[in-house]
């Protein structure tokens, strides 16, 4: 669990990481990192070239180690990641910061208490897999359609994800996914 903690923290904004750097910096810093040519575009090899090096999400979330998540390795991943504090549950705040990363804060609809099944204020283990379930973001990221995600399949939905206009570039203002510290992704 703490090489979970240590690898990388999943929904961290860059917002959130403007305590000493204002949000615009801390995006355009992240963004200019990532863009390798420097032509103020982030295409898909530049992006999946830039994950390779990492050890990180993928590694974390194969529990089994075989090169595949299941959509139970991915679930369980995906609850370690958003739940920031270790104590099991997701926060109000935690449920939130991981929906904006991994669903854009402005793509989708969820509620938290659409997840929140016993109101409690905390989304538990098996709340979170029902509700997760419900999103579809499994199946959508599974483009083989075989159950599995590879690491391909992953960080390359994670780029369709923040490609908001399709065009297979990531521009420094297109949002979605790029408000997010890459740093989720594992070490460099």
């Amino acid at each position: 669990m703490l090489r979970k903690r240590t690898a990388f923290v999943v929904a961290c904004s860059l917002a959130a990481l403007a305590l000493s750097v204002p949000p615009a910096t801390a995006q355009t810093r992240a963004f200019e990192a990532l863009d390798a040519d420097g032509d103020g575009a982030l295409g898909r090899a530049e992006f999946l070239a830039e994950l390779e090096g990492r050890e990180g999400l993928f590694e974390t979330f194969d529990a089994d180690a075989d090169g595949a998540l299941a959509p139970v390795e991915f679930r369980d991943g995906l609850y370690a990641t958003w739940d920031r504090d270790d104590d099991g549950a997701l926060s109000v705040s935690e449920w939130d910061r991981g929906v904006d990363a991994w669903f854009g804060e402005d793509d989708v609809e969820l509620e938290v208490g659409q997840w929140d099944d016993d109101r409690n204020g905390t989304i538990e283990p098996e709340e979170f897999a029902e509700g997760l379930d419900e999103t579809g973001l499994f199946a959508g990221l599974d483009a083989s359609d075989d159950a599995l995600l590879d690491d391909e399949e992953l960080y390359g939905g994670v780029f369709d994800r923040a490609d908001i206009d399709e065009d297979e570039e990531l521009d420094e203002d297109e949002g979605g996914l790029l408000d997010v510290d890459f740093s989720l992704f594992g070490d460099a």
